[in-house]
């Protein structure tokens, strides 16, 4: 039970630097365009970069696993992403865009691998790990990008990347007993051939590994897209640029609560069906209103809301079906490395289309695309719902 603890305390930790070191550098990117001279095309790279590095590396991270262990992975990469957090303090470009692959690294280290690492070790529980996760991760990133608001006018720019630093050695020092203590196995232990038959299967050549693929891959376009574009979209209609930053703020914050929510009530009867009900029907219902409002503020105000509850499921349930669909941690990793190496390839490209299509033909086309994509995430996630797992 003590060690139990300890590893939700490192689950909690580690989880706190998973969004901070993108989320919080959005809000410092006029700072370093000034202090380095950055165009915008080279300033957007700061958030291309991470994304890009999920989608090259997240399918070697379950290989290095299996031969190091997960909990030491985690631990050389979470180490890898403070090395490139004190290198973004340096007043240097070279510093910003090394120090932002080594963060790439970092992350989706934990992207990948922290849901298998919860599911081997939270057998029964693993939903409640998979709470401490999401939760924390969601919470601390959105609290990051409001705290980092609020100094940026008023202390130094390497004030502030000093202060990202320590909380990134913080989610180090935080996960340093998972890799080194003995922690409670609560998945059986399988035999050597057992693992040498799962090494000659491939995820990326089953049905449901590809739907969850496609789950994943749908709410990275949504999340990002209209985290790029939807204060544009709101200014198109008539709003004021403060008015649209608070309706995008209102957008995120208010998915938090089923970041708590969906991995609990997902192993109950209508657990998914309904979480997927509201992710669907939030998201469709609330960009649908979006377009009726228009400048109505008020009216926006309550679509940003519906919208943001859909959204906050999307991520949430898609981190369920990583270990509700597996049969073991190993099958959790490949999942996952799969899902998220083609979820943020092609989440890289979303932002850009929904640009093209937002200014160059119409906002109000750019939302119903985005209502379309939610339609069949939606439908998606409810065949996933209905398959008995990855091999089965």
């Amino acid at each position: 039970m003590k060690n139990r603890n300890l590893f939700v305390w490192s689950i909690i930790l580690l989880a706190v630097n998973m969004r901070i070191p993108i989320t919080a550098i959005s809000s410092l990117i006029p700072a370093l365009q000034k202090q380095l001279g950055l165009s915008t095309s080279a300033a957007g790279m700061i958030t291309t970069i991470p994304m890009l590095t999920f989608a090259v590396a997240s399918p070697l991270f379950p290989r290095l696993a299996r031969h190091f262990g997960i909990e030491r992975v985690i631990l050389f990469f979470t180490a890898l992403l403070s090395l490139g957090m004190a290198l973004r303090i340096l007043p240097n470009a070279a510093g910003l865009f090394a120090g932002t692959f080594l963060i790439g690294l970092g992350i989706d280290s934990a992207n990948v691998l922290l849901p298998a690492s919860i599911k081997a070790h939270y057998t029964g529980v693993t939903t409640r790990g998979m709470s401490y996760y999401t939760t924390t991760m969601m919470v601390a990133g959105a609290l990051a990008t409001g705290i980092v608001g609020l100094f940026v006018d008023s202390a130094s720019l390497t004030a502030i990347q000093v202060g990202l630093f320590v909380v990134s050695l913080i989610s180090l020092l935080g996960w340093i007993p998972a890799a080194t203590v003995k922690l409670p196995n609560a998945e059986p232990e399988v035999s050597e051939d057992d693992v040498l038959a799962e090494s000659k299967r491939s995820v990326w050549g089953t049905k449901t590994g590809w739907l969850i693929t496609i789950f994943f891959s749908l709410q990275a376009i949504i999340f990002y897209s209209l985290l790029t574009w939807l204060a544009s979209a709101y200014i198109s209609f008539g709003m004021t640029a403060s008015q649209a930053s608070l309706l995008v703020t209102v957008f995120q914050l208010c998915g938090m609560p089923f970041s708590l929510i969906v991995p609990l009530v997902a192993n109950t009867k209508w657990g998914v069906q309904s979480t997927a009900a509201v992710m669907g029907g939030g998201l469709i219902i609330g960009l649908v209103l979006t377009l009726v409002a228009g400048a109505n503020f008020g009216l926006s105000m309550i679509a940003a809301i519906i919208m943001g509850l859909g959204n906050g499921v999307s991520f949430n349930l898609a981190v369920v079906f990583f270990a509700q669909k597996s049969a073991n941690h190993r099958e959790t990793a490949a999942v996952s490395g799969m899902a998220q190496s083609a979820g943020y390839l092609i989440a890289a490209v979303g932002p850009v289309l929904f640009g093209v299509v937002g200014s160059h033909l119409d906002w109000h086309f750019a939302l119903i695309l985005a209502a379309i994509f939610a339609g069949i995430m939606w439908l998606t996630g409810i065949i996933i719902h209905h398959q008995k797992g990855i091999f089965a």
